[in-house]
């Protein structure tokens, strides 16, 4: 299939940013040079971020995400939601839903501190639920 019945185009950017004379020079047939490429510049005007750019994340909204991921792989493996990527809900496996508790306890620790009062709420709520959960589990 070419690329006019695919219905997309592919575009090698990889040198665009680069002058003709300093992508021809630095080739690597071309340049014998040992040493490492310097790191990009962030702070290059021709480098900015297009407006849609995603927002920087802090370790606080990455910890936040983490615990969306591990409570949902929590209901997961005990076998009360069906995983996403299957479709259907798994057998129970306890030991991995301890585990993903156990972090999802850690992680809201260390971040509690720096949450509004609704959302330590949300957060109390959740471990509570997903602890009563385990335990009613257990006892079957």
């Amino acid at each position: 299939m070419t690329e006019e019945e695919s219905g997309f185009t592919v575009v090698d950017r990889r040198r665009a940013a680069r002058p003709e004379s300093e992508s021809a020079a630095s080739t690597p047939e071309t340049s014998a040079s040992t040493e490492a490429p310097a790191p990009p510049q962030t702070d290059s005007p021709a480098r900015s971020l297009p407006d849609d750019a995603l927002p920087r994340l802090t370790v606080r909204d990455r910890m936040l995400m983490s615990i969306d991921i591990l409570q949902q792989g929590a209901w997961i493996a005990m076998g009360l939601i069906p995983d996403p990527a299957t479709g259907q809900k798994e057998p129970p496996d306890m030991a991995a839903a301890r585990t993903a508790i156990d972090c999802v306890v850690f992680l809201a620790k260390q971040v509690e501190g720096t949450l509004d009062d609704e959302t330590r709420r949300h957060l109390r709520g959740l471990l509570n639920d997903l602890q009563m959960y385990f335990v009613k589990l257990n006892q079957r």
